[in-house]
């Protein structure tokens, strides 16, 4: 199911936006709405006799930290460690020899976010972490290997 996302919700637009910071212009001259979609089940195609269907609980976690909490990770990580933020790039092999440099923009109980020019990448933390204490200690763990 889609529902238009309201107005009021910022904190919504605000993540879409770090995001994909070239949107902001869409949305103000093609009044574009925002919509979150609302999954009841997922179909899951893994190959060949591997196909089935999961509940959207297994599927879909809410993320454990609100937006304000995220946004201050973010923001520490982007003003005060951006080498870090980089080296994460590094040791996940992405290619950080384009002109914007890497900006975490994301952070989730699996792993982080990180915007390089459009593209959206993916690290993982090693293991799951409960709360901004946790995610400390793996993101700082994580800036020191290969080191």
């Amino acid at each position: 199911d889609a529902e238009k996302l309201a107005h009021a919700d910022a904190d919504s637009m605000s993540r879409y936006y770090t995001y994909y910071p070239h949107a902001r212009d869409y949305h103000k001259t093609h009044g574009f709405d925002f919509y979150v979609i609302k999954p009841k089940r997922i179909r899951f195609i893994g190959g060949f006799g591997r196909i089935h269907w999961l509940d959207k609980e297994v599927f879909l976690k809410p993320n454990i930290f609100c937006f304000d909490e995220e946004s201050r990770i973010i923001e520490h990580m982007n003003d005060d460690h951006a080498d870090a933020v980089k080296h994460y790039c590094d040791i996940e092999n992405i290619d950080t020899t384009i002109d914007d440099k890497p900006v975490m923009v994301g952070i989730d109980a699996e792993g982080i976010h990180i915007r390089i020019d459009s593209a959206i990448h993916r690290v993982a933390f090693p293991e799951p972490i409960q709360d901004s204490k946790d995610a400390r200690k793996a993101l700082v763990e994580m800036s020191r290997q290969g080191q």
